[in-house]
């Protein structure tokens, strides 16, 4: 049986509705292709997204999807995620 309930694109997409321009979307690491349509709706909103590389992700599945939207500005290793966040935070509230 299958028990999953990929919920990241409603979360998503709610965030993006929310938050506009401000809105920063990470997808770190899983399987299928939910988070696909949330990180396009970030992206048509003006929002940032950030993705995981494939050499640095345990199931490269999520943030594979993700890239192949075209919808993502940065795709990195795990250990580079956090500064590049407190980067855009920081640039965006000084703007």
């Amino acid at each position: 049986m299958d028990f999953g309930r990929p919920s990241a694109d409603l979360l998503l997409e709610s965030v993006a509705a929310s938050f506009k321009q401000r809105a920063i979307a990470v997808i770190l690491s899983g399987t299928s292709n939910d988070g696909a349509l949330g990180v396009q709706a970030i992206h048509q909103m003006g929002g940032k997204v950030i993705t995981s590389n494939d050499s640095t992700s345990e199931f490269f599945d999520m943030p594979d999807a993700a890239i192949s939207t075209g919808a993502v500005d940065f795709v990195l290793p795990v250990n580079e995620i956090a500064s590049r966040l407190v980067n855009l935070v920081t640039c965006e509230a000084t703007e």
